[in-house]
């Protein structure tokens, strides 16, 4: 019996892992992955592709807690920002939020916070409203970048892990 257990949640594994999309391997994206009007420079020390002309802003950024009814009207509204979805009880989220922490000191970014667990919604509520923008989202911390109300990109903090050069 116990050896019946041990191959199914190695075949568990196997499947979860096989299941995940790998189409977007936003690991090896380069600025030529970037919107088409994006230009980009080859930097002939390191051979590696940069943005042309971008000047980072060091001025702090911040974290803003919002609503999920704020964030939807945000959306509604065409804007463009970064929505990260947390709960309180979350061991990662508070490991992105360490390394927000010491980022956001020189990353003038703003990040706009829904805490799932202050909503006055079930979870599966909440889940319903998230899938309806953001199909991606299964977990927490989930965060995406929305530009001028669609869905541009998503942070696959459990593949990629959470580490600065990610956010960065």
């Amino acid at each position: 019996m116990k050896i019946y257990k041990g191959v199914l949640i190695i075949v568990c594994c196997f499947l979860l892992l096989g299941c995940q999309d790998n189409s977007n391997n936003r690991a090896n994206r380069t600025p030529t992955d970037l919107d088409s009007d994006t230009e980009v420079e080859t930097n002939e020390k390191t051979d590696k592709k940069e943005i042309a002309d971008y000047k980072r802003d060091t001025n702090p950024g911040e974290v803003i807690n919002i609503t999920m009814n704020q964030m939807e009207e945000m959306i509604e509204k065409k804007e463009t920002f970064v929505v990260s979805f947390v709960t309180t009880y979350c061991m990662y989220c508070r490991q992105l939020h360490s390394i927000l922490d010491e980022y956001l000191k020189t990353h003038h970014v703003v990040i706009y916070q829904v805490v799932l667990d202050n909503e006055d919604r079930t979870e599966q509520e909440n889940l319903e409203i998230i899938h309806k923008y953001f199909e991606e989202f299964y977990s927490t911390p989930g965060v995406f970048y929305v530009k001028k109300g669609a869905k541009k990109s998503y942070l696959n903090t459990y593949t990629l892990g959470i580490t600065e050069s990610v956010i960065d």
